[in-house]
């Protein structure tokens, strides 16, 4: 069987990181940015962070702090007229998915028609900067509100940056509650990519590795443990449960049923079981996939029976869910991060 699969050409993590990607923009000669950004984001005084390593290195920027949570085609038209107003070569989204969905739409000069079908009028460098760590965002997954609530979902590798930047540092000024929230989020987004059909051996060993260092760290994060080596482990699960769950088509899923949902209720999220037949997963190839899963969180496998390890998989996410204490949903934009909502 054939398989594609999608990562950035380059991605720079761990404390620091950010003044390494000033140093490879200006090798790459880029002149100045367009850094697309919210409000938020901008009143958080985090922004000074990337302007002063732009600055640093002697490439210009101009700002767009406009980005919607739901991009809509004025919010994009509205973005491209700041990119070629300012004369800028390439685009630094700073923030979380919101925001890259955004900077996604700019970079690639989207046009839609009145039935809907939209076409890129070129491709713009894009560079992206996490601010929460969201690990969605840097793959070829592109959600866009066309116009009312008629949601298109683009699926193009042209959509990938060519620089992804996870600074940890950049993280501290989240709360550990928001920090647990996203490990939730990416552990279970792990558990349904190592579980899937169209899961690789290239995808097993980044979901696997990602339950493995939520399985050790998540509870003592939720707990309000909040060390530089914590951050830049929860960076590291994040990303590699990204890059498994893009590649085994979940992700894919994700966005088309993400579009149909203004925000999660608490019974949406009830509802919300990792495992199921329409989603690409074979009931017999399970047992042994959760006790793997199992073994990964640190579960003494040898104490429970292969039938039974899909309900310990399960009630150990509830039971972190439970500790998190916020639905999920909260935490997926930057606003509510930043916004001072939680």
């Amino acid at each position: 069987m054939q398989h594609r699969f999608f990562m950035p050409p380059m991605s720079l993590m761990g404390a620091g990181c950010l003044d390494q990607a000033g140093k490879e923009i200006k090798k790459m000669k880029f002149r100045k940015a367009l850094i697309v950004t919210c409000k938020p984001i901008i009143e958080s005084k985090l922004i000074g962070e990337l302007t002063s390593v732009l600055e640093r290195y002697e490439i210009d920027y101009a700002v767009f702090d406009k980005a919607k949570a739901k991009p809509d085609m004025e919010n994009i038209h509205d973005g491209i007229g700041v990119y070629n107003e300012k004369g800028c070569d390439f685009i630094i989204s700073f923030g979380g998915n919101s925001t890259r969905n955004c900077a996604k739409g700019i970079s690639l000069k989207l046009e839609c028609s009145e039935d809907g079908v939209c076409r890129s009028e070129g491709q713009i460098p894009l560079v992206a900067v996490n601010v929460t760590s969201f690990m969605t965002g840097e793959m070829p997954i592109f959600t866009q509100k066309v116009r009312d609530k008629d949601e298109k979902v683009l699926i193009d590798r042209s959509t990938t940056p060519i620089i992804t930047v996870t600074d940890s540092n950049l993280l501290k000024a989240m709360s550990n509650k928001i920090m647990g929230a996203i490990g939730v989020d990416a552990l279970r987004h792990a558990v349904e990519a190592y579980s899937s059909d169209a899961a690789t051996p290239i995808t097993d060993a980044c979901a696997f590795q990602s339950i493995k260092i939520l399985g050790e760290s998540l509870e003592e994060i939720i707990k309000g443990a909040k060390s530089d080596a914590m951050l830049e482990q929860i960076t590291y699960a994040n990303y590699l449960a990204g890059i498994a769950y893009n590649n085994t088509i979940l992700g894919h899923m994700y966005a088309m049923d993400e579009k149909n949902h203004e925000e999660e209720s608490d019974d949406n999220l009830k509802k919300e079981i990792p495992i199921g037949d329409h989603q690409g997963f074979s009931q017999e190839k399970l047992s042994k996939k959760m006790m793997e899963i199992a073994f990964a969180m640190g579960q003494n496998v040898k104490e429970i029976a292969e039938e039974d390890a899909m309900i310990y998989v399960m009630n150990e996410i509830k039971r972190l869910s439970d500790m998190v204490g916020i639905p999920s949903g909260m935490c997926k934009d930057e606003r509510v991060i930043f916004g001072n909502k939680i």
